[in-house]
């Protein structure tokens, strides 16, 4: 497990992240430079998935030594409504490179149904 510390400003950050879908799956590719795979958590509740993680420095920044900082340290999250239904008991998660990849299956509802009255 690498060692955290917090970025000087203590908010959250938000994940980059790029969803694309095909006539089969969802995909959601993100860039996790710097975070352990242990670290990242990933849940979905009906039609939202949200990716949490942290990206731990090895040093402490101080505010003042620092001339720029366009990194992101610390704990950051990126929830995302899935633009179709999925079949969420499938879902897979790869690390590779750096690069986070999840996959959701996309399933068909039937959007109608047919009742038939009992006598």
């Amino acid at each position: 497990m690498t060692q955290k510390t917090k970025s000087p400003a203590s908010k959250e950050g938000q994940l980059s992240v790029d969803v694309f879908q095909s006539p089969d799956e969802i995909t959601i590719v993100a860039p996790i430079a710097g975070v352990d795979p242990n670290d990242i958590s990933i849940t979905i509740t009906d039609d939202v998935i949200t990716i949490k993680g942290e990206r731990g420095h090895k040093t402490m920044l101080k505010k003042e030594d620092c001339f720029i900082q366009e990194c992101f340290w610390g704990s950051f999250s990126r929830s995302v409504v899935l633009p179709a239904d999925t079949d969420t008991s499938k879902v897979d998660a790869e690390c590779n490179n750096n690069v986070l990849v999840v996959r959701i299956p996309r399933i068909e509802r039937v959007r109608t149904q047919i009742i038939k009255v009992k006598k």
